[in-house]
């Protein structure tokens, strides 16, 4: 999983929606293009949009990042659930 901060935290699963499993960024945590407006799948250029997840430019129009929920800790720590991570990796 990979998270953005980005007007708040957005948590998504590693894995583009157009080729099942491949990861997403194009060198180590790298996930964003130049400018940092869009999520890019480094296999073939998709772009998604990083609040909502949705591709809006490649062969994956309209499908969508698998979203991570995240849980805000009382200490302002983040977690995930156990089960959650198993799912997202």
């Amino acid at each position: 999983m990979f998270v953005v901060r980005r007007n708040g935290l957005h948590a998504w699963r590693k894995a583009c929606p157009h080729w099942a499993n491949t990861s997403m960024a194009w060198r180590k945590d790298a996930f964003l293009n130049p400018d940092g407006t869009r999520i890019v799948c480094s296999a073939h250029g998709a772009q998604f949009d990083i609040a909502t997840g949705v591709c809006t430019l490649g062969p994956c129009i309209g499908e969508t990042l698998v979203r991570v929920s995240l849980i805000y800790l009382g200490d302002g720590s983040l977690a995930v659930s156990r089960n959650e991570l198993e799912t997202s990796t």
